[in-house]
């Protein structure tokens, strides 16, 4: 699940909660991975945690917001309008 929210320091922020049967370590390589990257065009992590319950454990991690509008929006009529090139 994704939200979005405003942050009161940080701004625009996505929150994504995990499925709880995703397997940790699929998680904890992509907040690795997003980590090492340095560009513009990928959202700073700003925090992750993990809530162990009963059940299996629910993993959430929050990052930057890159814009405010869905692809969708932005194309008018979501991926069949976005070309790729060769």
């Amino acid at each position: 699940m994704v939200l979005a929210a405003k942050h009161p320091i940080d701004g625009d922020v996505v929150l994504k909660i995990i499925h709880p049967r995703t397997d940790p370590e699929t998680v904890r390589r992509e907040i690795l991975a997003v980590q090492q990257v340095q560009s513009l065009r990928v959202p700073r992590i700003l925090d992750q945690g993990r809530v162990d319950t009963k059940h299996p454990a629910i993993m959430s991690f929050a990052n930057t917001r890159a814009g405010n509008t869905s692809l969708m929006t932005r194309t008018g009529s979501g991926m069949s309008s976005i070309s790729v090139p060769d």
